[in-house]
């Protein structure tokens, strides 16, 4: 789904940016469509990435990090290929999100999640100290500096190649949100509606590409619009059925038979 979803964001956007920055891992051989989609100008600049004994989560933070280090636009659009958009019409979305940044100070525009602190700043939009990879505009020279506060992520060693190890694949994430936090500082979020979306899917292959085709027909989006309604909790703590656009529902049996496994779990380790 790689070519299908770039091209959704393509549209999105109103055409294809100046550079697109792809950062990939592979076990042993890169997917060809990547290649091809660099031979054929959609991808400007490819970051293989060998993962070897590595899990996503210990490489992934990194691969992120060298496709911003290599952004050298004034504003970057940092996006992952589980997430779909959406729109019909709002032809200056991004023209007004990049004023409202500005005349706000805001660290950047972001969505595809809702959080437990959103606050309205008026005319359909919100803030929130929430950050995540999934789909945010912000200024790389501030999105680097922030993220280097975490001290696993150095720029010399990833420009060799060396990428320390990091089982936390929130590390940066949770490195700009504590920056966020320091610094008084916002990312701008709108409100959604049938005409304008961006979901976070969580799915891939064939499951992400039938759940796109119900998304783009506009079916059952509803409950999943961000409307600034403060969450309250943490979004990880819900059911992933009611998280992510798509996502299969288990049946009463499944969903009774997994609490009854939590619960033995939670005793289990009670007891120890």
């Amino acid at each position: 789904m790689v070519r299908e979803v770039l091209g959704d964001w393509f549209s999105f956007l109103g055409g294809k940016p100046r550079v697109v920055i792809f950062s990939v891992s592979y076990n042993i051989t890169l997917p060809e469509v990547y290649r091809q989609l660099e031979n054929e100008g959609m991808i400007d600049i490819l970051i293989p990435i060998q993962a070897g004994a590595r899990s996503p989560q210990e490489i992934d933070q990194f691969g992120v990090y060298k496709a911003i280090s290599k952004v050298n636009t004034k504003w970057a659009c940092l996006i992952k290929l589980d997430v779909l958009p959406f729109r019909d019409g709002h032809g200056d979305w991004l023209e007004t999100a990049i004023e409202r940044i500005n005349a706000g100070g805001y660290f950047g525009f972001g969505g595809s999640y809702r959080a437990e602190d959103m606050q309205s700043v008026g005319n359909g939009f919100y803030r929130t100290q929430k950050y995540s990879h999934n789909f945010c505009i912000f200024r790389p020279d501030e999105w680097l500096s922030a993220a280097g506060r975490a001290k696993q992520l150095t720029l010399p060693k990833l420009r060799h190649g060396n990428e320390p190890v990091t089982a936390d694949r929130f590390l940066i994430e949770r490195t700009i949100q504590d920056y966020m936090k320091s610094e008084d500082r916002y990312v701008l979020i709108r409100n959604e509606d049938p005409t304008w979306t961006v979901f976070h899917i969580n799915q891939w292959g064939e499951d992400l590409r039938k759940i796109r085709e119900t998304y783009l027909a506009r079916r059952g989006i509803i409950p999943f619009l961000n409307t600034g309604k403060r969450i309250p909790m943490s979004a990880y703590k819900y059911p992933p059925w009611q998280r992510y656009y798509g996502y299969p529902k288990p049946t009463l049996l499944q969903r009774l038979r997994r609490k009854f496994r939590k619960l033995i779990h939670e005793s289990y380790f009670h007891l120890f």
